[in-house]
């Protein structure tokens, strides 16, 4: 997701997300944080009788935080994503609309204390019958 991505210092955020990755996280060893997890999660279809489909595409971004103030860079995160969202809610014309549907931060306190922004969104888009 190109608004993620572009959730950088040298574009005037104060998060710098430093990779994004799929759902298999292969970026979180790799890179140093923060790195954002884009996951989609279902796909909804309602048939239309003119052999189109209208589809609701749900997405999980958690973008992850480690070390004290870990809590206040996630909640920046929130509403950095939010910022950079909200510049193409159509991402490019692909979708009819993307919206928001939650966010929350969890806090994890262990040897270190990591924190993640988890921000759930809905992409509604529209496809022929029987396309992706």
């Amino acid at each position: 997701m190109s608004a993620v991505q572009s959730i950088t210092a040298a574009k005037g955020y104060a998060t710098d997300i430093q990779a994004v990755c799929g759902v298999d996280g292969d970026c979180l060893a790799a890179s140093a944080l923060p790195v954002a997890v884009v996951q989609d999660t279902n796909c909804t279809v309602d048939l239309s009788p003119e052999d189109f489909t209208s589809r609701t595409l749900n997405i999980i971004i958690k973008i992850h935080f480690s070390g004290t103030g870990s809590a206040a860079q996630a909640r920046q995160a929130v509403s950095d994503f939010y910022s950079a969202v909200s510049v193409d809610s159509t991402l490019g014309g692909k979708a009819r609309n993307l919206y928001p549907v939650s966010d929350s931060i969890v806090i994890e306190q262990g040897e270190t204390i990591k924190s993640i922004a988890a921000i759930s969104m809905a992409a509604e888009y529209e496809t022929n019958l029987w396309e992706d």
